[in-house]
């Protein structure tokens, strides 16, 4: 937790959780809107953008569940009947749930939230498991967020170390999740935020 991290350094402060579970961008942009009517006074807010957030909600955005022992084709025997499902989702379902519009009218958002409340916005990136998406995606993420004036927390550097020293995969749940991540891997941002806002609180 970042409030025990931030306390065990003499650092008072009381954090707010809005997280809520497969909520995409657009769904934080109207449940935003519910704490600003509400005027609850922040100092700061942290953003956490991750690689789902430009998918649609409500839909599957990834493919395990194809298998899942709740899943609705769970019935369904043939391994090669479920393959037909899984190629129609990649190339037909899959794509269109994609945007990044999505995630650019969340940052655009954030700039305005920002600026009719007074409250410091930093967007989070946690690194994901798979390079790729940190080298493309996320860096896009960054990139406009910046161009906003939105500040960024991506400590990409620190995850790129663990990946050159230790398996990158103990930091992530079970070890096979592309973003969620494990006790160890949570840890470690609790860290990289308790620096950053350390350096401001300081100054």
């Amino acid at each position: 937790m970042v409030e025990k991290a931030l306390e065990k350094d003499s650092l008072k402060v009381d954090v707010l959780n809005f997280s809520l579970n497969r909520y995409n961008a657009l769904q934080y942009i109207e449940l935003l809107k519910k704490v600003e009517k509400q005027n609850i006074p922040m100092d700061y807010l942290i953003a956490n953008i991750t690689s789902n957030d430009a998918q649609a909600t409500g839909k599957p955005s990834m493919l395990p569940w194809i298998n899942h022992p709740s899943s609705k084709y769970n019935w369904i025997l043939s391994k090669f009947i479920k393959r037909l499902i899984e190629l129609y989702y990649r190339t037909k379902v899959h794509p269109s749930l994609f945007s990044f519009s999505y995630v650019e009218e969340y940052i655009n958002y954030l700039e305005s939230f920002e600026a009719r409340t007074g409250t410091k916005v930093l967007v989070l990136l946690t690194p994901s498991r798979v390079q790729k998406i940190n080298d493309t995606y996320y860096e896009q993420v960054k990139d406009y967020a910046s161009s906003r004036n939105i500040e960024v927390l991506f400590p990409k550097q620190k995850f790129d170390s663990i990946r050159e020293n230790e398996s990158i995969n103990d930091y992530f749940y079970l070890g096979n999740d592309t973003m969620h991540l494990s006790a160890k891997g949570h840890a470690v941002i609790d860290e990289e935020i308790k620096s950053y806002y350390k350096q401001i609180i300081n100054k």
